[in-house]
């Protein structure tokens, strides 16, 4: 489906207020259509792409799918266990939601349908920032407690892990996301820069990028919004260089690239832009 034509059906969609069904709930608190002429005119607090470009929307204790094909609309809403902090789609047939003030993730399949619910405490690990999917579908964490980047499967059993990052004074560290992409993990600590480890959980290096508001790895290559704009820390070259065809767009605060798509959220909605 053409993009125009994908966006047409979005809009006339979100505008007939239409929803499918939710597990956790009835469809009566999804966020109304805003006035606005976005791609998608919808308020949210952060959103998410996955391979086949369908849109993810996070708006507190509720996501949003939006299906790229048909335009369709499925919404998973939980009220136990507070706000969403984070989804990975890396597999569209596995979603994790993450709660933090829990320290539960919730997985959900491909129709926003939960699947199970996995309590880090059981495991005794508590006050986890952030989660990420792997790429054998288990579930990477970062352990405040151990300073170590661990990866476990849905039982709680460590099957890689970091050694502890006290050694490299990185004692500090404060993870805000997390992703693996291309048998590497990235690991931003605002404060730090993006710490880089290979898939067994060792340390490789630490990427010299601070203060990001953002961040996407695309090709090997990681993708950020800061104070200076949009920008790609190019892996082979070692520079950092600015996204050029974005240099005349402002207000979005968050950026999702795609094979052909640049994804720009504002306070308003989410503007679909051809790269």
């Amino acid at each position: 489906m053409k993009i125009h034509q994908y966006i047409f059906l979005v809009i006339s969609i979100l505008s007939l207020g239409a929803c499918s069904s939710t597990k956790q709930s009835s469809v009566t608190n999804v966020p109304a259509v805003i006035n606005s002429n976005r791609s998608i005119p919808q308020t949210f607090d952060s959103f998410e792409i996955d391979k086949f470009e369908n849109v993810y929307l996070i708006k507190e204790n509720q996501l949003k799918k939006i299906d790229q094909l048909t335009a369709n609309i499925a919404t998973y809403e939980n009220d136990r266990y507070g706000e969403i902090t984070s989804i990975d789609v890396t597999n569209p047939q596995k979603i994790l939601v993450f709660y933090q003030l829990y320290d539960i993730i919730v997985t959900l399949d491909n129709s926003l349908a939960e699947t199970s619910i996995i309590d880090l405490k059981r495991f005794e690990y508590t006050d986890i920032n952030v989660i990420a999917a792997s790429n054998d579908n288990n579930i990477w964490l970062y352990d405040p407690v151990t300073f170590t980047l661990r990866k476990i499967n849905k039982n709680g059993k460590v099957l890689a892990e970091s050694f502890n990052l006290y050694t490299l004074y990185l004692d500090q560290v404060d993870p805000d996301i997390l992703i693996e992409h291309g048998n590497k993990v990235y690991m931003n600590s605002p404060n730090d820069g993006v710490l880089v480890f290979d898939n067994l959980g060792q340390y490789i290096k630490l990427l010299p990028l601070t203060s990001l508001s953002d961040m996407q790895v695309l090709n090997g290559n990681t993708i950020f919004l800061n104070d200076e704009g949009p920008q790609s820390y190019l892996s082979k070259q070692l520079e950092i260089v600015p996204i050029k065809e974005l240099e005349n767009l402002e207000g979005y605060k968050q950026l999702r690239i795609s094979k052909t798509m640049f994804y720009l959220g504002y306070d308003d909605g989410i503007d679909v832009v051809k790269r």
